[in-house]
């Protein structure tokens, strides 16, 4: 393993136990051997309160792969407080990057989630066919 690949892994692990110590774990997933994951290295998918959301490790890079609010808890702010928590504890550990991909699927306005992915330091880096590579840097 490249000493970014980890770099990395350790910022994975991190927020991984963060998390962990204050949420619940839905479901562990590793490479190849996970059913549509094949390009990750390492992942897990996590419960924050109605927040659930999974970190993934892809190449040297780092992913928030998903944020999912549950239905009953829309509307109360909990994206913007998962948000806050994950890049504040990204910016006290001076983690650096960490990526994701807005997308319109299920009904998302992509110009409401870049707006509402850049009150948080994320930066379009790319975008097309209803989606948008974000990176923060911390």
């Amino acid at each position: 393993m490249s000493s970014e690949n980890t770099m990395v892994a350790n910022r994975f692990y991190l927020l991984w136990n963060f998390f962990l110590d204050t949420g619940s774990v839905i479901e562990q997933f590793y490479g190849a051997n996970s059913p549509g994951w094949s390009d990750y290295s390492y992942g897990v998918d996590l419960r924050y309160g109605g927040v659930k959301f999974a970190l993934a490790i892809r190449g040297d890079r780092l992913f928030l792969d998903l944020l999912m609010i549950d239905e009953e808890c829309r509307g109360e702010g909990l994206a913007s407080k998962f948000l806050t928590t994950l890049t504040e504890k990204i910016d006290s550990e001076k983690m650096g990057c960490i990526y994701l991909e807005a997308c319109d699927t299920l009904g998302s306005d992509l110009s409401r989630l870049i707006s509402f992915y850049g009150r948080f330091g994320f930066k379009v880096t790319r975008t097309g066919n209803g989606s948008a590579d974000m990176k923060r840097l911390s």
